[in-house]
């Protein structure tokens, strides 16, 4: 199978709640199941849907995968922009601007570095980025490492 023949694959969770990934008409319950049957996936081409699969079984949900930066900062920065910049900190409710904002230079897309898979994903509740590493050579790819970015104060 060509890495452009990847069929679709659809991110959920089994009935009893662990991560599981339908990959065509297949529910697949581990991200060595679906290399096992895609080995493709550990491809140049194939960084992006690599990236969905390994942050999909270590994060579930929690994280989103940051596939297009540009359009990654221009949220980020719309989302600040509407914050009430005078607006005291209330439990329960963050904002971006308590945390600060990336170096946005550095969110880069799914890529290899090396025999490393590198990407950013996007915390989905409070918007900010992790950089996210995992070893991924032939069939195998381990458990992904993610670090927060550092954030500068937004003035």
């Amino acid at each position: 199978m060509m890495p452009d023949d990847l069929p679709p694959m659809i991110y959920s969770l089994s009935a009893e709640g662990t991560p599981i990934v339908v990959v065509g008409t297949d529910e697949v319950g581990s991200q060595t199941e679906i290399l096992q049957s895609h080995p493709d996936l550990v491809t140049t081409e194939q960084a992006s849907a690599l990236a969905k699969v390994v942050n999909h079984f270590a994060r579930e949900f929690r994280y989103e995968v940051i596939e297009d930066p540009a359009a990654y900062e221009d949220a980020y920065r719309s989302q600040v922009a509407a914050e009430d910049a005078d607006a005291e900190f209330q439990q329960g409710k963050p904002r971006l601007r308590d945390f600060g904002i990336p170096d946005f230079t550095a969110i880069l897309a799914p890529h290899f570095d090396g025999a490393t898979l590198v990407y950013y994903a996007r915390d989905r509740y409070l918007g900010i980025p992790y950089r996210a590493s995992v070893a991924a050579s032939g069939d195998t790819v381990g458990t992904p490492s993610y670090t927060p970015m550092a954030l500068s104060e937004i003035r």
